[in-house]
């Protein structure tokens, strides 16, 4: 299990769902001969009708989580992340043994726990699952992003409900890739402040543009994903945004 964790919000057939992955475990199952996914399913007992947990279920659950990792991981195997959605959260972990064995090691926690649990374990030697259903999208990816950023506001106390000017920076590998995404985003109602040649500190093409809008989750990543595939379409580089705080008028 590596140490970058990471989190998103996305939606799962309609339903909302918290997805919680290890971003690196990629390449540390490269080096692993792990070839069987194990799935732990476990029913929530929220009663909020959000199909998440509720703050008073959570430590039970980490708790669970724990224990889980634990023993798992003793036997060799690897977690790489869960998914909350429609009230049960699955636990997915790699590993090299049998459903019999599995059975076996999870035992201690399986006797006398209060959920209903479900185990599957079935052959996925490319960890295909893992890429498939917990790792985000560009797009998820851009909104994880702008989350950090949003959050990094919040905790300054901004009032993210106040329109103000946000500045958005990209970077190509030549003028003609920065041409052609200079003239879409004039089309997109974006201002283009500066275009700057490689130089010794940037040693690709760059543009600063900018607009206004509030910093609220759907909002601004409307913008940014479509800056980010367009500059990816390109072959650029979309490299995030910033604004300054906008506190609250009392």
């Amino acid at each position: 299990m590596s140490d970058h964790w990471d989190l998103y919000q996305t939606d799962i057939e309609g339903f909302r769902a918290i997805i919680v992955f290890d971003d690196g475990a990629g390449e540390e199952l490269k080096r692993r001969d792990l070839p069987n996914l194990l799935r732990i399913q476990i029913e929530l007992e929220e009663e909020s009708g959000s199909g998440l947990p509720d703050d008073n279920e959570v430590h039970a659950l980490n708790a669970l989580e724990e224990q889980f990792e634990g023993l798992v991981s003793a036997a060799g195997g690897q977690y790489v992340g869960r998914v909350t959605v429609q009230s049960h959260r699955t636990f997915y972990y790699y590993v090299d043994f049998t459903s019999d064995r599995a059975r076996s090691i999870l035992e201690p926690v399986v006797t006398g726990c209060a959920y209903e649990l479900g185990m599957k374990l079935e052959a996925d030697a490319a960890h295909a699952t893992y890429w498939r259903d917990l790792c985000p999208s560009s797009d998820e990816r851009q909104m994880m992003s702008d989350m950090k950023v949003i959050y990094q506001l919040e905790e300054h106390g901004d009032d993210l409900m106040a329109p103000r000017r946000v500045d958005h920076y990209a970077y190509f590998t030549n003028r003609q890739q920065i041409d052609l995404f200079v003239n879409w985003a004039r089309n997109e109602g974006f201002e283009v402040d500066r275009i700057m040649s490689p130089s010794c500190e940037t040693p690709q093409h760059s543009v600063v543009l900018h607009h206004r809008c509030r910093p609220l989750p759907d909002e601004i990543s409307a913008h940014t994903i479509a800056l980010s595939e367009t500059a990816r379409s390109l072959g650029g580089e979309y490299d995030g945004w910033e604004t300054a705080l906008a506190k609250p008028v009392h």
